[in-house]
């Protein structure tokens, strides 16, 4: 569902939720109670955004309290690592304005080769459901083949 264009959720949502088996019948009902009716699409659908995870954050996150060594580092401990993340940060931009990924390309390269194909994937098939080549149907089952692929 967070593939499908925002104007199409609610009726791919009834789609899926008539054509679930049996087995899948309590995840769905949680999934409208929880998500559905709770948190507006607008939340969670990431049809139409060039960023569909939050993975960059995470990985921030972890990379940034891994440098704390504890929860509660000192002040002192705090200001030297914050120093170091500003230095960080700016030797990073600095690549990226030289065209350079920071030394990093080499090891994303296979990653960031399959994320695009993923994307042009994502976008082929909206594409195609777009110009009514594709059923709403025939669109998430294809991108129900995307989810979840390396």
């Amino acid at each position: 569902l967070a593939l499908v264009p925002r104007d199409k959720v609610k009726s791919c949502f009834k789609l899926l939720r008539r054509n679930a088996d049996d087995r899948v019948q309590e995840f769905v009902q949680y999934f409208e109670h929880q998500w559905f009716n709770v948190m507006s699409s607008d939340l969670w659908c990431v049809a139409d955004s060039a960023i569909r995870t939050n993975n960059s954050s995470e990985a921030y996150n972890r990379r940034f309290n891994s440098r704390m060594l504890n929860k509660h580092p000192n002040i002192w401990r705090f200001i030297y690592i914050l120093k170091n993340e500003e230095f960080h940060v700016i030797q990073k931009q600095l690549h990226q304005l030289v065209g350079n990924a920071g030394g990093y390309a080499y090891t994303r390269r296979k990653r960031a080769r399959q994320a695009i194909k993923k994307t042009s994937q994502i976008i082929k098939l909206h594409r195609l459901f777009m110009e009514d080549k594709k059923t709403l149907e025939e669109l998430v089952f294809g991108l129900s083949f995307l989810v979840g692929e390396p």
